[in-house]
């Protein structure tokens, strides 16, 4: 017979082990309630009234763009009864490097192989002829409607003269067949990396999606991810209601808690992604043990406090120099109230630095325009306007993606830093 203790801690590890499915599998959708419905509407047009289009989805990384396009799909395979009115095909920038790689996988993905199976090892060119004729053999009462999800959309732009979105998109305006193209990246000024001729075929449709910093949202969130089922149905062995019930009391008391609240504020501050809140609670989590059954205020506290801000993490990796650009950019932003700059606005403020300082050396321009472009590289900075390529390099226009916050952390924290940088980086922009 088995003992309580054997008993209790079976419970211990049922509960850890269904949070932990929980938080990996839940997918479910937070927000976004209007841009749901814009895009489900569209998806919904091309396979109820075969209405072709496209659109892109962007937003910043982790704000739940592929979740968004899934719950979509889900809803639309609930109102069909299935999915044998449509196929979803899914790329990804990352994976199919090259067009013809991507040719590949729509044929797979369009199961058509058997049909002509020696056309999937062809050479490009006859690849998009059977890709193309494929999509444009029916007419819009009886050929099924095809969905591409492009993931990672910015990377096709890179592909030679953008051969598959041109397609793509052609047959999205002109082809019998319905299809609805639908682009996700975290690219803002993705419409200005489209060839000319890409862009007229484009709809011009663009959701934009935004990082939620509600404080009230995201405890509930968390409270929901580490909460155990009270319903008698949904209870798993060896759990019990009793159990469930003091469990989740003990989580919505540490959440209350106002050094809780205050650690969850920064750390959403710092990434409102989803992705970085399920990282830190799987941590969470890990921590339950025979010892410790419950999650308690200090276990979430000494987690949550250990949190680093990856840029600032990144920010400190960087060279002296680098990190000088850095902060010129950031006094820049302050001062123009974070108007775009160039290279040639950060080498003045930079060398202007240089000259009051005389334990900084003047570098010499190509040296500082390498290490400006090493930042672009990192993501640090962003250009805008990138498909325009009438502008030399050092006239190009770029946004900072870190913070003022951000820049005075990894400062203080930046071993073998200067004095004046590290004074530099902390002064009053002003007098500057």
């Amino acid at each position: 017979m088995e003992t309580n203790s054997g008993i209790h801690i079976k419970k211990v590890y049922a509960a850890r082990e269904l949070l932990k499915k929980n938080i990996i599998i839940n997918s479910k959708l937070r927000g976004y309630v209007d841009q749901k419905r814009q895009i489900y509407n569209i998806i919904k047009r091309t396979v109820f009234y075969s209405e072709s289009d496209s659109l892109l989805l962007v937003s910043p990384r982790g704000c739940g763009k592929t979740t968004l396009v899934s719950s979509c799909l889900n809803d639309l395979e609930v109102e069909c009864g299935g999915s044998d009115d449509y196929i979803v095909i899914h790329l990804n920038g990352l994976v199919h490097t090259d067009d013809n790689l991507a040719l590949k996988d729509i044929i797979q993905q369009l199961h058509v192989e058997e049909l002509d199976g020696d056309r999937i090892s062809g050479s490009f060119s006859d690849n998009l002829f059977f890709v193309l004729q494929s999509l444009r053999s029916g007419d819009r009462t009886t050929s099924k409607a095809v969905i591409f999800i492009l993931d990672e959309f910015h990377y096709f732009c890179n592909h030679r003269n953008q051969t598959l979105l041109y397609n793509l998109f052609d047959v999205a305006q002109s082809a019998q067949a319905p299809i609805c193209v639908i682009g996700l990246t975290t690219r803002i000024d993705i419409t200005e990396m489209l060839e000319k001729r890409v862009k007229s075929r484009f709809s011009h449709r663009q959701v934009m999606l935004y990082p939620n910093n509600n404080i009230a949202e995201r405890l509930i969130c968390i409270i929901d991810y580490l909460s155990l089922p009270e319903d008698s149905k949904l209870i798993v062995k060896p759990l019990d209601k009793h159990f469930s019930r003091l469990w989740n009391d003990k989580i919505l008391q540490i959440f209350k808690s106002q050094k809780i609240i205050l650690l969850v504020k920064r750390q959403l501050e710092l990434d409102p992604s989803q992705r970085k809140l399920k990282t830190w609670l799987l941590s969470v989590i890990s921590k339950i043990s025979e010892e410790n059954p419950f999650i308690t205020e200090e276990i979430v506290e000494e987690v949550i406090g250990n949190y680093r801000d990856a840029r600032v993490e990144l920010l400190k990796d960087l060279s002296i120099l680098e990190f000088c650009l850095i902060i010129a950019m950031s006094h820049h932003n302050e001062i123009y109230d974070e108007e775009p700059f160039n290279f040639e606005m950060i080498f003045k403020r930079y060398n202007k630095f240089a000259r009051q300082n005389s334990t900084s050396q003047i570098i010499q321009r190509p040296i500082l325009l390498k290490g400006f472009e090493r930042l672009a590289e990192l993501e640090l900075i962003m250009p805008i306007n990138s498909g325009n390529k009438a502008f030399k390099r050092e006239y190009q226009l770029h946004n900072l993606l870190v913070t003022k916050t951000q820049v005075k952390d990894a400062a203080n924290s930046y071993i073998g830093l200067p004095t004046d940088v590290a004074q530099w980086a902390s002064s009053s922009l002003f007098s500057l």
